[in-house]
């Protein structure tokens, strides 16, 4: 619980800050909200890669344990 309070009170400060220095500019808010989403999605399928992967080896370490 502590991981994803201060998770979201990092990401509050910096949508904030944002806003403060972008909302004059809708397009600049636009472009960086547009940024910071994306990353989040790429980090997001990146781990889901990871997860896939690390499942994978393991079904091939159980495999070759049930064998031996």
């Amino acid at each position: 619980m502590k991981n994803f309070l201060g998770i979201f009170i990092t990401c509050f400060l910096g949508l904030y800050i944002l806003a403060f220095f972008f909302l004059s500019n809708f397009w600049t808010l636009l472009a960086a909200a547009a940024f910071l989403l994306t990353w989040l999605i790429t980090a997001c399928l990146k781990m889901s890669d990871k997860v896939d992967e690390l499942e994978k080896r393991i079904q091939k370490m159980e495999e070759a344990g049930s064998d031996g």
